[in-house]
């Protein structure tokens, strides 16, 4: 049997992001040979993640980013819990996909998922890796992706950096004008608001009758209940489901502010 070093081990560890003793344990049963215990670990997070497949992943993280080049991307990934959503190990994971989105341009999920994410390691098996070593079910739910167009500029706003709400805003502007500090301040200043009441059109257009009847609604049900605060409380605040992390942030914010 093969001699376990201190340094095999961490050297594992690093390539993995698994555990010190489920590197300890890999590399024994594949009698020190580090690509093979690699590949003892991967297909131990692929049984790790199928036992969690069916968890309900209701937490996450919503990133919108800027690349340099002016491409915008927001992304959602979920988790199971707020604890792991908080967590940098999670949060590096999330803000590193959205700069594969952003570089790679992937169509969809699916394709996303065979993408590299570093060193050879595809996105798919990334994620296996990250439900083995955060302990939790974790799916990529969905992304938008924005290319540079001349005359637009893209701003870009993470309420709080809690990571329940992002928000791109993309303004057409005259030539010379996509660094103007005005422009990015009124650019954040419409991203702030759209995270505020969650608009459903970015145009002056008159709402149609039938849009304004769930805001009228929504006015009644907050003089109707003033007097009540806990009553009232209870209504304002609906739940959160657990398949629209962002949306439903943002529309509890308009319910309340209706």
């Amino acid at each position: 049997m093969a001699n376990i070093t201190a340094a095999a081990i961490k050297e594992l560890r690093e390539k993995t992001n698994v555990g010190m003793m489920e590197c300890k344990k890999a590399l024994t049963e594949a009698d020190g040979d580090m690509e093979k215990a690699i590949v003892i670990l991967r297909e131990r997070g692929m049984a790790v993640a199928a036992k969690k497949a069916g968890r309900i992943a209701a937490e996450g993280l919503v990133w919108p980013m800027i690349a340099a080049d002016g491409t915008a991307v927001i992304i959602e990934v979920n988790c199971e819990t707020d604890f792991a959503a908080k967590s940098d190990n999670f949060g590096n994971f999330v803000k590193g996909l959205a700069e594969i989105v952003a570089a790679k341009n992937p169509a969809d999920v699916d394709a996303l998922m065979e993408l590299e994410y570093a060193d050879g390691i595809t996105v798919a098996a990334e994620l296996l890796s990250k439900v083995q070593t955060i302990g939790e079910n974790i799916k990529i739910r969905r992304f938008f992706r924005f290319a540079p167009e001349a005359g637009v500029v893209s701003v870009m706003y993470n309420h709080h950096l809690a990571g329940k709400i992002g928000v791109i805003v993309r303004l057409a502007v005259s030539e010379g004008l996509e660094s103007n500090e005005e422009v990015l301040t009124f650019g954040k200043n419409v991203c702030m608001n759209v995270a505020a009441y969650n608009p459903s059109t970015s145009t002056v257009t008159p709402f149609p009758l039938r849009d304004l009847k769930p805001r009228r609604r929504s006015s009644r049900l907050r003089s109707s209940t003033r007097a009540s605060p806990k009553r009232s409380l209870k209504r304002s605040l609906p739940a959160v489901s657990a398949s629209s992390t962002s949306r439903s942030a943002a529309s509890t914010r308009a319910t309340s502010l209706t």
